[in-house]
């Protein structure tokens, strides 16, 4: 016999695979079920990979595209400026910052020397990860990050 809580977590991705079956199969963000983290942390790390995220939410929340366009040229890996040029960049956050309105850290989920995942609430009131990856080698710039909206699970801690 099933759980209430297996079951009501099954209903909930039930609901998002309708919610697909409705849209033509398509959503705006890919959303997924917020999992718990094993050891939650609430500040970035005091290393540079950190202070990159941290300006990166500080540029974000600003709405200015010069203060995107700033921290794309002072913290993109080289690698990362052939795939898209700081420009390109701030084209596509202006878009998000649109529909996010700003964002506020909840959570570290993971964090190393080449990558930081947090978990993010935004003013819009949407729950949100971003992956942040960097470079191997010092001085760790950043390539790229991955954004997936989260489908908030009764199952998680609450992340208020």
């Amino acid at each position: 016999m099933r759980s209430p809580l297996h079951l009501h977590a099954r209903a909930l991705m039930l609901g998002a695979v309708a919610l697909a079956a409705l849209t033509g199969g398509v959503l705006p963000v890919a959303a997924q079920p917020i999992e718990a983290a094993k050891a939650p942390v609430s500040a970035l790390p005091d290393t540079s990979v950190g202070k990159r995220v941290a300006a990166y939410i500080a540029a974000f929340n600003s709405g200015q595209d010069q203060a995107m366009r700033a921290f794309f040229t002072e913290n993109l890996a080289p690698a990362a400026l052939e795939r898209g040029s700081a420009e390109q960049r701030v084209a596509r956050t202006r878009a998000l910052q649109q529909d996010l309105r700003g964002l506020e850290l909840r959570r570290v989920l993971d964090a190393s020397e080449s990558a930081v995942t947090v978990l993010l609430r935004s003013l819009a009131g949407d729950w949100v990860e971003f992956a942040f990856q960097f470079e191997l080698a010092s001085p760790h710039r950043l390539l790229g990050i991955r954004v997936a909206r989260k489908i908030r699970s009764w199952l998680a801690p609450s992340a208020k």
